[in-house]
């Protein structure tokens, strides 16, 4: 299956976007079989017409096509969900099966940043370790 084609044909009938997508699940984890399906995930920039309309739209695209899994976020959504470390999304960013990235430095600075809060996090729980349930 040539996913980079799956994934131009979805936006050729619509105003979006795409700008990032990766491979996620079972074949991003190493451990595809042969039955599995291709989950690709990343995001897109809404048309304008949607952006500005007053109404709130649905702010993801989600397709399920026979071996073809498909989830997009708006831009907004996307980076709403990176401030708050979503570790879905988080994991997305980490990904080593690119299908489509219209910004390769974004990809580099966004992987340093991660590291560091990450690293904080570890040295704030080292610090101050949660308590113990009894």
């Amino acid at each position: 299956m040539n996913i980079d084609q799956e994934i131009q044909n979805l936006f050729q009938c619509r105003d979006d976007t795409p700008l990032f997508y990766i491979e996620s699940g079972s074949r991003l984890w190493g451990m595809a079989s042969p039955d599995s399906d291709y989950d690709v995930r990343g995001f897109h920039l809404p048309s304008k017409a949607q952006y500005y309309d007053y109404r709130k739209h649905r702010d993801l695209i989600e397709i399920m096509d026979g071996d073809f899994d498909f989830v997009s976020y708006d831009l907004d959504k996307m980076f709403g969900l990176l401030a708050k470390s979503n570790p879905t999304v988080l994991e997305w960013v980490r990904a080593h099966i690119v299908y489509l990235n219209d910004f390769p430095e974004w990809e580099k600075s966004l992987r340093k940043v991660c590291w560091k809060k990450l690293i904080i996090v570890l040295y704030i729980i080292t610090i101050f370790p949660l308590p113990k349930v009894a």
